[in-house]
This record gives structure tokens, sequence and C-alpha cells, in this order.
């Protein structure tokens, strides 16, 4: 399940964007990942819950299993 809001670029401080996200809510976001990004720009934003990789599930079960690292 995923969830989306807008934010706008409120200002540039540093090397991090100040996004104003719906709410009137700050988040500082490194510049570096929007480059070219300026004052006034409109994002969206999506969140998702991530899920564990299936390798390390597996080792994980394996080490439980066998009670030693794989």
């Amino acid at each position: 399940m995923s969830k989306g809001m807008k934010a706008v670029i409120d200002r540039i401080e540093g090397d991090f964007l100040v996004l104003e996200i719906e709410g009137g809510q700050e988040l500082f976001w490194p510049k570096k990942d929007f480059v070219g990004a300026k004052e006034g720009d409109e994002l969206n934003i999506f969140l998702a819950k991530g899920e564990p990789d299936n390798e390390v599930k597996a080792k994980e079960l394996l080490k439980q299993i066998f009670k030693r690292d794989v």
C-alpha cells in the first residue's frame, strides 16, 4: 500500500531542499537527489511500506534451523 502527498520546494538551505508538505510540515531533503530543482517546484511524494529482501529472510530462517551463520 502506498500513500501520496504533494510538496513544494519552499527554500534551499545549504545542501538541502526544504519541502513544504500538505498540512504545513517541512521536510529536509538532500538537493543532490533533485539536480536542477528550484524554489516553487512542485513534487509528488509517495511512501510505501518496504518488505525485507527474500534472500535475507531465507538466511535468517536457515540460521534459526541450523543455529549457525550461513
